[in-house]
């Protein structure tokens, strides 16, 4: 660390104690920090939480209306940046000292959301999930709030709650499992068992329209894109499922025999974008329809080309096909929208085909194995996204690991392989800096640990 950043660090800490002084006292104590400190709050955030969080409970004895005022008023003298402050502060205050209640119990006394949603992700989450905590089990917890309020209260944040995130629907798809992991527990929660019936129902239902909300909104910017789908197309595309329906694949051949590329693939952009969406029976026959219609050896192909187009029509769409909470669970499988749904299907054929030719490729390692792979999946982040490329990861290195035709030694060479390529990637930036790419390496060197006490070296 730089001397200098040392410096700034110790003028935090020192007005902690000025600050400290200047209440008891009641005077008025300001000190301007340089921009530095946006860097160097994080780093000295817990003792000033520690701190704040001690004034707090110092006049939660004498005043608890009061108490929450306190430690906003002496944060705010440090001139703290208010980013900060919720962040940093805060967030230390919630997260790692586990103190929620300090929060939950100055919502419930004076709802503000914007005190909620100018939080960190995880101290939302911790609030939330806090409060179902006290609704599901009260006996377990020693907190001055009714249930009806504490079921109020979070009903007020599920309604209310928003981010500057993109992704908002995260927090709803990680407030769902929760409260579905605790309604698995019926016996021991027995007195509560209807009141997270409830809680559920409400966060279902906001989730739905939320999804709703995306694809619609979604369906418009296509139309915008590329405009509506022509009439004629849409002809061949109903005539082609009802000779799917009847199993008849001569007139389904027929019939695309007299399109073109372009039409074919606005015939199949139409069927799976639009046709299919309004209707469930289709969802397990997602894969079957293009099988049934083209040759073997043309099938992962129009499978990848039909996921691409989609995902770049739909692309809120395609990211929430990536929410494994949201789309793995049976327990709310009934909410994901069919548009969802179809392109999921989609998505892990293309995943499964790309998984094979990497197989391919470590079946017959040589000195150009590692470069092969590298520019595969450095393609599949340009066609597909980040995302695609961790599902694809993810799922090559279950295979690997669970193959039982592969010795402990093979597998271990063919992670390596894989482990090496990932090292190469983030030290070249050829693709975005992101949690997935590292932690995809973290859980890889995990099973390269494991295999190596077996595995010759």
């Amino acid at each position: 660390m730089k001397i200098i950043n040392k410096f700034y660090i110790l003028m935090i800490l020192t007005t902690i104690n000025t600050n400290k002084i200047a209440m008891q006292q009641e005077e008025e104590t300001k000190t301007e920090f340089p921009k530095e400190i946006l860097t160097l709050g994080k780093m000295a955030s817990l003792p000033i939480a520690k701190e704040a969080l001690n004034i707090y409970d110092k006049q939660l004895e004498k005043n608890p209306e009061t108490a929450f005022n306190f430690m906003k008023e002496y944060l705010n003298k440090t001139q703290l940046p208010q980013d900060i402050i919720y962040e940093e502060i805060y967030c230390s205050i919630i997260n790692q000292i586990d103190r929620p209640d300090v929060f939950i119990k100055e919502l419930n006394k004076n709802y503000d959301i914007s005190l909620f949603n100018n939080l960190c992700y995880d101290s939302k989450l911790n609030i939330a999930e806090t409060i179902i905590d006290y609704i599901a089990m009260p006996e377990h917890h020693n907190i001055d709030i009714s249930i009806d309020d504490l079921k109020i209260l979070l009903n007020n944040i599920i309604q209310d709650y928003s981010t500057s995130e993109i992704r908002i629907e995260r927090f709803y798809i990680d407030l769902l499992e929760y409260l579905t992991d605790y309604s698995m527990d019926s016996d021991e929660i027995a007195p509560s068992y209807y009141k997270i019936q409830e809680l559920i129902v409400i966060v279902k239902d906001k989730l739905i329209n939320l999804l709703k909300a995306f694809v619609e909104k979604e369906k418009e910017n296509k139309i915008e894109l590329i405009g509506k789908t022509p009439d004629n197309i849409k002809e061949e595309a109903l005539k082609i499922i009802s000779a799917f329906d009847s199993d008849d694949k001569i007139t389904a051949n027929n019939i695309l025999s007299k399109l073109s590329n372009n039409e074919i693939n606005q015939v199949l952009d139409y069927i799976y974008g639009e046709y299919f969406p309004q209707e469930a029976r289709y969802l397990d026959q997602s894969i079957y329809f293009i099988q049934f219609l083209f040759p073997e050896n043309q099938v992962m192909d129009i499978i990848s080309d039909l996921y691409q187009r989609l995902s770049k029509y739909y692309p809120r769409s395609s990211e929430i096909v990536y929410e494994n909470k949201l789309m793995s669970n049976p327990n709310i499988q009934d909410i994901i929208p069919l548009l969802i749904g179809y392109m999921k299907w989609l998505e892990y054929g293309v995943v499964k085909f790309k998984e094979n030719e990497i197989f391919k490729n470590l079946e017959n390692i040589n000195s150009n194995t590692n470069k092969i792979i590298e520019q595969q999946i450095i393609l599949h982040y340009k066609n597909f996204g980040l995302n695609f490329v961790d599902a694809l990861l993810s799922d090559l290195r279950y295979e690997i690991m669970r193959n039982e035709n592969l010795t402990n030694k093979d597998k271990y060479n063919r992670l390596k392989i894989i482990s090496d390529i990932l090292d190469k990637i983030i030290n070249d930036n050829s693709l975005p800096e992101d949690n997935l790419l590292y932690s995809n390496q973290e859980e890889i060197n995990t099973d390269l640990t494991e295999l190596k006490k077996e595995a010759p070296e």
